[in-house]
């Protein structure tokens, strides 16, 4: 038995191989037997003693397919329907971009299996997403995701790759509600091994060009596989072939040279990126000349700009244009190059002057076509610069020399013989200015026996003198 949607307007039904006296009959959903009176339904043998039957424009529903002679027999049903699918199925990277999957998926893995459903209506409908195996059998069911547009029906679901031969079928409705089946032809073979290609983005007509590929087993078991390599330019150079021995989801790496020798000729890997050949040869940094290097005692702050370092490099291009010549560092450094004005071939020198406060320098050459080619130079092996205070370098301990004692029993003399003076100072202004205090606290009463010039009847005259405080003193005597 087999289903026919309301979307198929011819039915085809072979089956071999049981010869013409087999007595194969077809009957319709409501039960009726095809006799193949009308004008919609044929029926012939071919010479292969195959039974073709075919139906135009056959009614929805459950057929049913009938033979006389138990004889071996093969089915194959194929329908036409205006109901076109367009399928495509996505691996995940670790960018996480969606690209379409080349060749045969890894066992184990997720996809994303799209389908574009066209002329199904806007009452169609995607049920489910089926993977089977060779015979048909069912391996396991997928719910799906819809989304309608005015175009078409689109579907998504995601699943995991097993680890056998199968293929896709997708079940739905079409606008009738007469559930219909769509099988992809397509007959995937899963595998344990992941080749990753890393072509070049350039080259050129007569050099040599490395392609760089990575195997990676992904099953639980040790393989031997074979890398080969092949091309219709006859770039390639031996050897064609590789063998790599990869333990259980481990990885390998490995290259082949090419060198085209054709003009004008288009190279397209097996990732479908497209390097045109030419004969430009695109800049190339080549480091020629370092002078100088930044050890520990070089790489602080307070002492970086006494070391000097130099360097020389060599830019290498030909059927381009340099456009300028940049460092990492700016105007930390001093760079001095060639004149580039009208140049259509190297080399160009480069020379370039620093101090330790910039261990590191990155020259870079772009040509009029944003081709870049670097060069770094490095002069301190990875380390940094570490900032220090200059008085930090005079906090270390200075070694005193024994020997020399008495120049510090004569300064330790002089200290305090000067300490004594200062305190004596000191002691004698303070009694000088307690005598001064006693002396001027004194009544002078003038004697009246003395005569001359003096008045007997004046009173005594009294001069008082009164004492000043120690604290006043005190202050008197910081102020001096």
């Amino acid at each position: 038995m087999f289903v026919v949607d309301s979307t198929v307007t011819v039915l085809k039904v072979a089956v071999c191989c049981s010869g013409e006296d087999s007595g194969i009959e077809l009957f319709y959903p409501n039960g009726t037997k095809e006799t193949f009176a009308s004008r919609l339904s044929q029926k012939l043998v071919t010479k292969r003693k195959e039974v073709i039957i075919s139906l135009q424009r056959p009614p929805p529903g459950r057929y049913k397919l009938q033979r006389k002679l138990p004889n071996e027999w093969s089915v194959n049903v194929t329908a036409q329907s205006p109901v076109k699918l367009e399928t495509e199925i996505l691996e995940y990277t670790e960018s996480g971009a969606l690209p379409v999957l080349k060749g045969s998926p890894l066992a184990g893995k997720n996809y994303t299996f799209y389908v574009n459903i066209y002329n199904l209506g806007e009452n169609g409908t995607c049920n489910d997403l089926i993977l089977t195996d060779m015979l048909g059998n069912e391996l396991f069911k997928i719910p799906i995701i819809q989304t309608t547009t005015r175009m078409a029906v689109r579907c998504a679901a995601i699943f995991s790759t097993p680890n056998e031969f199968f293929q896709l079928k997708l079940n739905g409705t079409d606008k009738n509600g007469f559930e219909f089946s769509r099988k992809n032809s397509l007959v995937f073979k899963p595998t344990n091994v992941k080749l990753r290609i890393i072509p070049p983005n350039t080259a050129v007509l007569g050099k040599e060009v490395l392609v760089y590929y990575e195997v990676e087993n992904t099953g639980t078991i040790n393989e031997t596989y074979e890398v080969a390599i092949s091309d219709d330019h006859s770039a390639s150079v031996l050897p064609m072939r590789r063998q790599h021995t990869i333990l259980a989801g481990d990885r390998s790496n490995g290259s082949f040279t090419m060198k085209p020798t054709l003009t004008s000729s288009i190279l397209k890997y097996a990732n479908f990126k497209t390097v045109l050949v030419t004969d430009i040869e695109r800049p190339v940094c080549t480091v020629v000349t370092v002078n100088g290097s930044c050890n520990n005692s070089s790489l602080n702050t307070a002492q970086c700009h006494k070391y000097q370092w130099f360097a020389k490099a060599e830019i290498t291009f030909k059927g381009t244009e340099l456009e300028n010549f940049t460092s990492s560092v700016g105007s930390a450094t001093e760079l001095v190059y060639d004149d580039i004005s009208g140049l259509r071939h190297g080399p160009v020198n480069i020379s370039i002057k620093g101090s330790c406060c910039t261990p590191s320098v990155v020259l870079a050459a772009v040509d009029t076509d944003g081709y870049i080619a670097q060069c770094r130079v490095e002069f301190s092996g990875g380390q940094i610069v570490t900032p220090m205070e200059f008085n930090d370098l005079d906090n270390s301990p200075v070694a005193t020399d024994k020997s020399d004692g008495s120049y510090t029993v004569i300064v330790i003399a002089i200290v305090v013989g000067v300490i004594i003076v200062v305190v004596l100072s000191i002691i004698g202004f303070i009694a000088y200015r307690k005598f001064k205090q006693a002396s001027y606290n004194v009544n002078y009463n003038v004697n009246q026996s003395i005569k001359e010039g003096i008045d007997k009847n004046q009173r005594p005259s009294i001069v008082e003198y009164h004492p000043v405080k120690l604290e006043e003193v005190s202050d008197e005597k910081e102020n001096l």
